[in-house]
């Protein structure tokens, strides 16, 4: 039945979005809070008429249990009801499409790697809190409008699987055939069932096809129990062993050989993307660094510091990209992306005209005639006349005038950490071989400013919650202290970062605690503009 137009409460259900089995989801209208919102209507025939009042009842549960849920990759549940014996869910409207839009031929591996990380984070979420999703598929991993992803139906599979008279007559569980593991044939979903299914996503992404399909469920499961997982490299030679190892991991036939649980596959889905193969633009920033580590040592050794075939090699390596646009699209390898900056900065000979306003310039560490500085957001390299030698008269985000002659500063006093000066101009913003959102190419002009050349840590959160406290804003708290992965802890009214994490990043903070930190430190988070540029 097609509930278009129909009103449910105070819901105005505006056009279908798609249908499963056994359930649709609408585009509708909260009249109450003036929104749209997405409402899945589970179809009353596939609840048998006894089991009904069973049904609503867990229903309900499900759905109060699920509103609590808080995570960057998780759809906010809002609400739930009945309607005509139809149980509904409603949910925040994503306009943005699903992955399985992107699928169909294979993508590298980083964006691949991208798409699922944050899927594998919400999973971890979720079975902490003793959720198991049973349906992960590429079709319910929606994209938000600025590009985020997000993992939506929690918990329906399960009420669908209790209700549905087809599990009592073949004794398979619900969920779709080509993502489901051995087990869940046998209808014993465990978390890591969603393992596996993650594992398929992946697989599929990667490949551009599902490691087992046939024409009917049954041809799909007697694949996933006797046959061997093809070989990804053998579809796409590019994929490297590493990512295969991890596939066949994820995609074991026996539950006990996957990962302990899904926040070790994150870790190691995380892991690839720290070895993975050296771009040419890595290659020749790690060229520079070598030959600057070199004559650093011969310079504090008091001998002549940088040859002239060396600073004839850095001459090669930076003049054939100054100046190039941002044609590649550097947004989805951000590591890529500040090597590519680095090795576009200025050139030396523009570098001697001094700027009209005598603004800052970066740290950096002399050799030969050359300046170089590495700042650890990523690589970021900057050339200029070993003459130059500038200093931060002030801590303002927005840019401070400078003294040349005394030596460089750049700590916010606040919290200690350093920062990167990115001088004013203009630069080249969006990819014309990107995402629609990307494009199309423009030149944006930006004032001086000083971002943070590292992330916020531990540490450094800690310091600000013992000050300010561990507020609560929109309905949670800045830091969620109670998740397994925040490494900050509060004992006897103290906030401390946990031992050996003092330095890593800090997460499990939402939007408003990283906004709160920054009032807090003299700044605030940065424009989508100035973190490009940066």
């Amino acid at each position: 039945m097609d509930y278009s137009g129909q009103q449910f409460e105070h819901y105005q259900l505006i056009a279908k979005l798609g249908q499963g089995g056994m359930a649709t989801v609408y585009k509708a209208y909260d009249t109450r809070l003036e929104r749209d919102v997405a409402i899945k209507v589970v179809r009353k025939e596939s609840i048998p008429p006894e089991q009904l009042e069973r049904i609503l009842k867990r229903f309900e549960r499900e759905a109060k249990a699920l509103a609590k849920f808080i995570h960057p990759n998780i759809v906010p549940v809002h609400d739930y009801g009945e309607y005509q014996g139809a149980p509904f869910l409603v949910m925040a409207y994503l306009p943005g499409g699903t992955l399985k839009e992107r699928i169909g031929k294979p993508v590298p591996v980083r964006d691949a790697l991208g798409y699922v990380i944050p899927i594998a984070s919400a999973l971890g979420y979720a079975h902490q809190r003793g959720v198991i999703h049973r349906d992960v598929k590429p079709s319910n991993i929606l994209t938000t409008e600025d590009g985020a992803l997000m993992l939506s139906d929690f918990g329906i599979a399960q009420i669908l699987e209790e209700a549905t008279t087809q599990l009592t007559a073949t004794g398979m569980g619900v969920g779709t055939p080509e993502y489901m593991a051995p087990e869940q044939w046998q209808g014993k979903a465990t978390a890591a069932s969603d393992q596996y299914a993650l594992g398929v996503v992946l697989f599929e992404l990667l490949t551009g096809r599902k490691p087992y399909s046939a024409e009917t469920p049954l041809a799909v499961a007697l694949k996933v129990m006797s046959e061997p997982l093809p070989r990804p490299s053998d579809l796409v030679p590019e994929i490297p062993e590493e990512v295969e190892k991890v596939l066949y991991k994820a995609l074991a036939r026996d539950p006990q050989d996957r990962y302990e649980d899904m926040e070790a596959l994150r870790k190691a889905l995380h892991g690839l993307t720290a070895r993975g193969s050296k771009s040419p633009l890595k290659e020749k920033v790690e060229t520079i660094g070598a030959i600057a580590d070199e004559a650093t040592e011969e310079r504090d050794s008091g001998k002549p510091a940088g040859s002239a075939s060396e600073i004839e090699q850095v001459e090669k390596i930076t003049a054939p990209v100054v100046p190039e646009p941002a044609s590649q699209e550097w947004v989805s390898q951000p590591s890529e992306s500040i090597t590519r900056d680095a090795l576009d900065a200025t050139p030396v000979e523009e570098m001697e005209a001094a700027p009209k306003d005598k603004r800052a310039l970066p740290n950096w560490a002399p050799w030969g005639g050359v300046g170089v500085i590495i700042c650890a957001i990523g690589l970021f390299i900057w050339l200029m006349p070993i003459s130059w030698k500038c200093t931060l008269t002030g801590n303002s985000l927005g840019g401070c005038l400078i003294n040349r002659e005394e030596p460089v500063v750049s700590i916010n006093e606040v919290d200690g950490a350093e920062m990167v000066y990115v001088p004013a101009g203009e630069f080249l913003m969006g990819s014309k071989d990107g995402d629609s959102d990307e494009d199309p190419e423009h030149t944006v002009y930006l004032d001086a400013y000083w971002i943070y050349k590292y992330e916020v840590t531990n540490e450094q959160y800690a310091a600000f919650l013992n000050e300010m406290g561990n507020q609560t804003k929109g309905g949670v708290t800045w830091l969620d202290a109670s998740s397994t992965y925040a490494n900050i802890h509060e004992s006897g009214g103290e906030w401390t970062a946990d031992s050996g994490h003092e330095d890593h990043p800090v997460v499990e903070v939402t939007w408003y605690g990283a906004q709160a930190y920054c009032e807090w430190a003299g700044g605030r988070l940065p424009t989508e503009a100035e973190w490009e540029k940066a």
